[in-house]
């Protein structure tokens, strides 16, 4: 297996030289578990263990998919598998002004593409993977795992349900990453949060007949879900 000089590599990124020019790489591929690194030395997985405001880990199989890319400004937790089985890979950011690494996993501060490098403790890249953020546009709304149809959200008196926020690209990608939300209820006598609304997903529960919105705020980017709670029969 040729392994690839860090700092080299990494000037050359930084200067903006095509990996796949200087490297011979081919895109990344889709396996059934990860992406396969550009360097097909192994895989690169999207971890939603402990990443409760991650949008895109609420609607995908753990582990079984891999966004096509992460909101501006969030936290996404990323981990690599090496084909031949080496262990004690770092992965480290090839851009570090593009990819910072936090305490929980990494962020990205402005759109674009940046490269994460997988690389053993001599200095030397085993494999990569360049992950682009986009800024958020759009948030979409999930009620009980479904979009939330267009209209109004009727509801029954005493019925609880789930509410989950997925930031989105103004192209219409769904993006990864947690990032901070607010939820608030117009007329809190009508229906109520039986759960913290200062996460992505939320649990409603309709208390009584009437009419309100629910507002879901995350930055400067808001999204209203009007609702009626229905007298039963």
């Amino acid at each position: 297996m040729a392994l690839i000089d860090v700092n080299r590599t990494r000037r050359a990124l930084r200067t903006g030289l095509a990996l796949g020019a200087l490297l011979g790489l081919s895109a990344c591929d889709f396996t059934d578990t990860g992406r396969t690194g550009e360097l097909g030395h192994g895989y690169f997985f999207y971890e939603c263990d402990n990443n409760p405001d991650d949008g895109f880990c609420d609607r995908a199989a753990l582990d079984r998919e891999f966004p096509a890319a992460v909101a501006v400004g969030s936290m996404f937790k990323i981990d690599f598998e090496a084909d031949d089985g080496t262990e004690h890979l770092d992965l480290v950011s090839g851009c570090l002004d593009c990819l910072q690494r936090t305490t929980e996993g990494f962020t990205m501060p402005a759109p674009g593409r940046a490269p994460l490098l997988a690389e053993n403790g001599e200095g030397e890249i085993f494999d990569i993977l360049h992950v682009e953020a986009k800024d958020t546009a759009d948030i979409v709304v999930r009620v009980d795992g479904e979009p939330w149809p267009d209209g109004q959200l009727v509801l029954l008196p005493t019925t609880m349900h789930d509410l989950t926020a997925t930031p989105q690209a103004a192209d219409g990608t769904e993006l990864g990453g947690a990032l901070a939300y607010s939820w608030e209820i117009a007329d809190e006598s009508i229906v109520q949060f039986s759960s913290s609304s200062a996460r992505n997903d939320v649990s409603l529960i309709a208390i009584t007949p009437g009419e309100t919105t629910i507002t879901v705020s995350t930055g400067d980017i808001s999204f209203e879900i009007p609702v009626e709670v229905k007298e039963i029969g």
